[in-house]
């Protein structure tokens, strides 16, 4: 058997799937595909039909759909954060987009899911769109490496062709060694602004079947756990969210409900449906549970691990689904979801809106004054989070104004 290192021998012996190697075993890759503006009904199997997609059609048939899937906001720069580290993103000090010079940024301090893999012996690389600083490439903020990125091909928000992006992922796969665990994230500025028109999913979808080619070709398929989401929605005038309210930059259900796709095999049964919410924070803590890696404990993390709904089994939630949002889009916003039941705030209007979502998943039907009880119930849990993140996230200089010289 081929020396290895002490690390990733621990790391092997730690999670994953049976190698053979006299008891050694080998941990998990994990690949997660990640789309901007991306409508709930975009994708063939969760009902569209602008475009065919059959490699993400197969995907599914091949794992699990989540018909229940959140981004942790309404928009990509804080969804990203969240899905990073595990964290409502306010927490993180990333509160909106950010722009070109920016002082707001991803802190050094936060531990991401890439820095955790790293450490246990992963390769891990960002393949795709970063979002997180406003000085891309300076060494006055962190950039993809400081946060466990081991190789990156990234632009700070540009589009880049979807091709190239998914090129760059397929060539860094190829050249891991073998059988070193890998955790690729591909992340993409598309279907953005593309209408209904499906020409950017038809593409997205192309790629997306390129590279779990390539995943196949290097025989790691079988013990990849891949999962395909979204940012955020689209914009509510594309009408791309199906019946879902609202649309990008808005906490009813069109900004951020989302199509989500698991596929781990052996452990998602084929063609099977989870309505099990679950949200971008959740990443961090499955893929420490997949890993064997302890979830870091001197932070709060606000996610869960889904394994258990791979056993049709709830979520264990220590906190409910949040979400915040007080940037320049939709305006003060704050959420809260538990079971069935979500609460929407406007701290300015100071109104409460309630809405069972498996009874009304188009939040047509407000629910406050006949379910009192249960409204100051979510609501105390919900001001409680505020007040709690509010004390955690960084305060940023003022963003810099269109035209205007960047200052420290």
């Amino acid at each position: 058997m081929a020396e290895i290192g002490r690390r990733e021998f621990l790391g092997r012996l730690a999670a994953g799937a049976a190698t053979g190697l006299a008891g050694i075993r080998v941990a998990p890759s994990f690949v997660l595909i990640l789309c901007d503006d991306i409508g709930y009904c975009d994708i063939g199997c969760f009902g569209g039909q602008a475009a065919e997609t059959p490699n993400l059609d197969r995907l599914a048939a091949e794992g699990m759909k989540l018909t229940s899937c959140y981004a942790a906001a309404p928009i990509a720069a804080p969804s990203r954060a969240g899905l990073l580290t595990g964290r409502t993103p306010y927490r993180a000090g990333v509160y909106d987009r950010i722009p070109e010079g920016g002082h707001m940024h991803l802190p050094a301090e936060e531990k991401t899911i890439a820095c955790l893999l790293r450490d246990a012996g992963y390769a891990t690389c960002l393949a795709g769109t970063w979002q997180l600083n406003g000085k891309f490439n300076s060494p006055e903020q962190p950039q993809p490496g400081d946060h466990g990125f081991q190789h990156s091909f990234a632009t700070r928000e540009d589009p880049e062709p979807i091709a190239r992006i998914a090129g760059e992922a397929i060539r860094w796969l190829k050249g891991v060694e073998d059988g070193k665990p890998l955790c690729l994230f591909v992340w993409l500025t598309a279907p953005r602004g593309s209408g209904s028109d499906g020409a950017s999913m038809t593409e997205i979808d192309r790629e997306i079947g390129r590279l779990l080619a390539a995943l196949a070709d290097r025989g790691l398929a079988d013990r990849t756990l891949v999962f395909f989401t979204g940012a955020c929605g689209p914009a509510a005038a594309e009408g791309r969210a199906g019946p879902s309210r609202g649309g990008k930059g808005s906490l009813y259900e069109g900004g951020i409900r989302v199509p989500g796709i698991l596929r781990w095999p052996g452990r998602t049964k084929p063609g099977s449906v989870s309505d099990e919410p679950v949200i971008g924070t959740d990443v961090l803590p499955t893929l420490c549970a997949a890993a064997g890696i302890r979830v870091p404990d001197d932070r709060r993390i606000d996610g869960a691990s889904l394994l258990p709904i791979f056993e049709g089994k709830p979520i264990a939630r220590a906190v409910p689904l949040y979400w915040q949002y007080d940037g320049a889009i939709g305006g003060p916003q704050l959420a809260l979801r538990e079971g069935d039941w979500k609460l929407l705030a406007d701290p300015v209007a100071k109104t409460l809106s309630l809405f069972n979502l498996r009874e009304d998943p188009g939040e047509t039907d407000e629910r406050a004054v006949e379910e009192t009880d249960r409204r100051k119930s979510l609501a105390r849990k919900l001001g409680t989070l505020r007040a709690e993140v509010a004390m955690e996230g960084p305060t940023w200089p003022s963003p810099i104004p269109p035209g205007a010289k960047d200052t420290p």
